[in-house]
This record gives C-alpha cells, sequence and structure tokens, in this order.
C-alpha cells in the first residue's frame, strides 16, 4: 500500500531499492510504447476520425498522464497538490476506459447486432460509472486532514483491487464476444469455402487468449508484495494490450481484404472504413 501514500505520510519509511527500480523499469516501458503507439497511430490512419481511432488515441495519451500523476504523487516529499491527484485520475479513466472503448469499436467489426453492441457500451458506461467516480472521491479524500490519511489510503488501497477486477471482467466479457463472433465467422467460411485459413484465425485467438492472460496477472499483480511497483505495471500491461490491439487490426484487415471473405455478412466491407490505413501500410 505505501505506492499509494505520498513520501510525506510514511513516516521515514522507504522504498526498497529492487521495488524502485522495478517501478522505474516498468514506467519507461510504458512511456516508450506509448511513444512507438502515437507514432504508428499518426503515421498508418489516413482519415483521422472514427470511434476506432479516438479511442485508441485517448487510451494511449491517458497512460501518459496515468504515469506522471502516480509518480508525482506516490514519490512527492511535500503535501500532494490537486493537480497530481487530478492527473492520476484522468489518466486512471482515459487508460482503462478508454482500452474498453478500443475493444468495444473493434467488436464492430465483427459482430453488426445493434442491441448487442447498445448492451456493451451500456455496461462501459456503467462499470465506469461505479469504478471511476469512487476512485475520484476516494482518491481526493487523501487529501484530507493527516488524522484521518490512512484510513483514506486503506480504502482506497482496497477498492484499487475491486476497481481492477471489475475491469478486468468487462474486458473479460468484450473479449469473449470477439472470440466467439471470430470462431462463428470461419466455421462459416470454413463451411461455404472448404478452406479455414488457419494462418488467419489463430492469431486472431492466440492474441486475444493473451490480453485475457495480461488481465488475469494484473489481477494478480497486488499479491505480490510489490505496492510500488505494481500501478507502474498497470501502466505497462495497458501500454502492451494497446500494442496487442495492431497485432490484431492486422488481422482484421487481411481477413476484409480476402476476397472470399467479403462474400461473408459477418464482416461487411463498409465496417473497415473504421480503420483507414495508408496504402499498402500495415498497422
Amino acid at each position: 500500500m505505501s505506492a499509494l501514500i505520498p513520501q510525506h505520510v510514511r513516516d521515514g519509511c522507504s522504498t526498497p531499492a529492487f521495488e524502485f527500480i522495478l517501478a522505474t523499469v516498468f514506467h519507461s516501458i510504458a512511456m516508450y510504447n506509448v511513444v512507438e503507439l502515437d507514432l504508428w497511430i499518426w503515421s498508418t490512419f489516413v482519415r483521422r476520425s472514427g470511434l476506432y481511432f479516438w479511442s485508441f488515441v485517448i487510451a494511449t495519451n491517458g497512460i501518459i498522464l496515468y504515469s506522471v500523476g502516480f509518480v508525482l504523487l506516490a514519490y512527492t516529499l511535500r503535501s500532494p497538490d490537486y493537480y497530481m491527484i487530478f492527473l492520476l485520475v484522468l489518466g486512471t479513466i482515459l487508460m482503462v476506459s478508454g482500452q474498453s472503448m478500443v475493444l468495444y469499436s473493434r467488436l464492430h467489426l465483427v459482430r453488426q447486432e445493434p442491441l448487442l453492441l447498445r448492451s456493451v457500451l451500456l455496461m462501459i458506461i456503467i462499470f465506469g460509472a461505479v469504478t471511476h467516480i469512487p476512485t475520484m472521491v476516494f482518491q481526493f479524500g487523501t487529501t484530507a486532514k493527516p488524522s484521518n490519511l490512512i484510513t483514506w489510503f486503506k480504502v482506497l488501497f482496497v477498492w484499487r483491487k475491486v476497481e481492477m477486477m471489475m475491469f478486468c471482467i468487462e474486458e473479460s466479457i468484450i473479449s469473449g464476444l470477439y472470440i466467439h463472433a471470430a470462431i462463428s465467422f470461419f466455421r462459416l467460411k470454413s463451411s461455404a469455402h472448404g478452406n479455414p485459413r488457419k494462418d488467419l484465425a489463430t492469431p486472431l485467438l492466440v492474441v486475444n487468449g493473451f490480453v485475457i492472460f495480461l488481465d488475469l496477472t494484473l489481477l494478480a499483480s497486488p499479491f505480490a508484495s510489490l505496492p510500488t511497483a505494481q500501478p507502474a505495471y498497470r501502466a505497462l500491461v495497458y501500454s502492451v494490450k494497446l500494442k496487442v490491439e495492431i497485432k490484431l487490426l492486422n488481422s482484421l484487415v487481411k481477413i476484409t481484404q480476402h476476397p472470399t471473405v467479403l462474400t461473408l455478412p459477418t464482416i461487411p466491407q463498409s465496417s473497415t472504413s473504421e480503420i483507414p490505413l495508408a496504402n499498402g501500410q500495415e498497422a
């Protein structure tokens, strides 16, 4: 829990050198990934508009705000300013809910069911309200009088675990819907053309499985007794998940550009207008 308690509250306690180095490495890799992602986004998308594009931009740059806010808040030697907490809270919202919106906008490419899509969007909104609002209250509560600080931090520490669990469930549901649609799609393609094209199906399924695995490691991270490194690991995981999204986008583009695929209703060609890439360029 020490990572959530600013240095001035810790009464002389310090973070172990190994844990500090580990947190620094995690944040550094996350920032490198963000730079790489931003370069990819702005050099790859021809039409810089649409839900998928802006979800990607917001989720990517939310990692910057989250990491900067956390570093300022966790290692400040004086009472935290409101702007530190604001950066951390805003970064969390953009990073986490932005990732959910990336998954949701990608789901549009394989599921053309308005009721299902509206239900998923409603789930994202409800989960966001239920988790982010208490997080903001608890986080700003850590600026209370010194006599109440420890109580606020204990509540926040517990709530962070609940928050991560809820978002893991949310993202797993969306990924599960996507995997189900992908499996149905390739079964239909196999029966229609006698060619399952496993070279396209396998990356979609494996990469989605890897994303779910990352979420599970994130859920387990609070139990690793590395409270300073854990929030940094969260930033790293979300940056990696966005890079994994690039692999999924590559596979989707290959599928939608395949002539036999375009004849099937599961992934209509119009859906790919959300991801207009540079001519001849892979994501």
